[in-house]
């Protein structure tokens, strides 16, 4: 905390010097020391991560798409990370310790978000989302909490910033990083780390993109989306894969250029079933898929959410209640965010997640049809 107080105090001092140059891109550099790192179930994991973060930011002044004045975004960021775990170990409920996390680069789209202004200072929320690389798996050095080296990563963070110059910027605050793989290799526990980061903004002469003058709607008060994808969950501490695919039909309606509420039906079929009787003396045999075990084909359900969209992708959430679901264990409610991807008017690209509770089920891909 003495760390973190630190950082806040310096960067409100800053808060009186002179102003950034106005809508022009910047080149963001910052140190990452990690807090405390945790993960699902019994697992601790004492030690404490190092990095660095480079990021270019597009300035989005002089922009006046929707979503940019809606959400009252200021910046969309390409971030690029490096998170040493070397120091992190994995302790098991049995006191095993191992130190096999490695290091993970990650890549990152993010957006700034003021939140509160001060002077010349300003707090900014900062969601994220992207790919990470991890070098410790389960199949390369036995890490028990990631199964491939390709994860999904996510970020959401706290940032103060401030000008010390004309051109230069100081910038820190506190985030959470997490990443892990969809379940396309188990095990898929995850890896979450708290972190405190200090660095700084260089304004460039580059201004900041403006509004698109191509013509591309996607707006349509009322609207029908048509829907399939298909994904696998993997084997338990193997390396194959159980294949699924889900379909889903919803009415949708535009409550503004940037949001759209939804409500519809959403299904799985099942290529491979539950079978207890290939090892009764272990949850682990290779039809075992945890809360996403199922005796029958198919599982169904009703499901109800929005849509946030930010020019021709939109980034979905939605939360079902199951009308039929035979599984292992008593699971009556589900939830999927995703995100779609309009190539044109009618069809649309999405990649979207089936959770049960914190369990990840499976990672799907597929295509949306739409209909008005």
């Amino acid at each position: 905390m003495k760390k973190i107080a630190v950082i806040f105090t310096l960067l409100l001092l800053c808060k009186q010097l002179a102003a950034q140059t106005a809508n022009t891109n910047s080149f963001e550099i910052n140190a990452i020391h990690g807090l405390s790192s945790f993960t699902a179930e019994f697992y601790k994991m004492p030690g404490h991560l190092k990095g660095l973060e480079a990021s270019y930011r597009f300035n989005m002044g002089n922009n006046k798409a929707p979503y940019i004045r809606l959400l009252n975004i200021e910046n969309i960021d390409i971030v690029g990370g490096f998170r040493n775990f070397n120091s992190v170990s994995i302790i098991d409920s049995n006191d095993v310790e191992t130190k096999p996390i490695g290091q993970v680069y990650s890549v990152l789209g993010r957006l700034e978000i003021p939140i509160v202004k001060f002077g010349r200072g300003r707090l900014v929320f900062a969601p994220a989302i992207g790919l990470a690389y991890a070098t410790g798996t389960y199949f390369t050095n036995g890490n028990p909490l990631i199964g491939s080296h390709i994860n999904l990563a996510s970020q959401a963070g706290l940032f103060i910033s401030a000008p010390l110059s004309n051109s230069v910027g100081l910038k820190g605050g506190i985030d959470i990083f997490h990443y892990s793989n969809g379940a396309v290799k188990v095990p898929n526990n995850g890896i979450n780390s708290v972190e405190v980061s200090l660095g700084l903004i260089q304004n460039l002469n580059t201004p900041g993109p403006q509004t698109s003058s191509k013509a591309f709607s996607t707006f349509y008060k009322h609207s029908f989306e048509f829907g399939f994808d298909v994904g696998r969950r993997g084997v338990q501490k193997a390396e194959g894969g159980l294949y699924k695919t889900g379909l889903s039909a919803a009415y949708n309606y535009r409550v503004g250029n940037a949001l759209s509420l939804k409500a519809g039906a959403d299904a799985v079929y099942y290529f491979s079933l539950y079978h207890p009787d290939d090892d009764p003396k272990t949850n682990l045999e290779p039809s075992y898929q945890y809360h996403g075990s199922s005796f029958d084909r198919w599982r169904y359900g009703l499901s109800a959410g929005f849509d946030l969209w930010l020019g021709r992708l939109a980034i979905m959430a939605n939360t079902g209640y199951y009308l039929h679901y035979r599984s292992t264990t008593p699971i009556h409610t589900y939830w999927m965010p995703g995100i779609k991807y309009y190539m044109l008017p009618w069809m649309a690209l999405q990649v979207k997640s089936y959770i049960h509770g914190s369990d990840c089920d499976y990672l799907g891909g597929g295509l949306i049809f739409r209909t008005h």
